[in-house]
């Protein structure tokens, strides 16, 4: 496991300690959630972005409520 040393100034380290009392986690916790849903809007942002290209190019195929179930 990678070990990372990060500084804080002290309005961020108000911050970071404020939320993990908040949340009753521990502060590497919040730093760690951080980044993965940091990591999950940019991947989410990069299927979208394919999603509109691919629509764009009239490649996208929708499908009815009843179509999806079969009525």
């Amino acid at each position: 496991m990678a070990v990372i040393s990060v500084r804080f100034n002290e309005k961020e380290s108000k911050i970071l300690k404020k939320l993990s009392s908040e949340l009753d986690i521990d502060q590497s916790t919040v730093i760690k959630k951080s980044i993965m849903d940091t990591y999950e809007d940019l991947v989410d942002r990069q299927v979208i972005a394919d999603f509109e290209k691919s629509a764009s190019k009239k490649k996208t195929k929708f499908h009815s409520f009843e179509q999806i179930l079969g009525s």
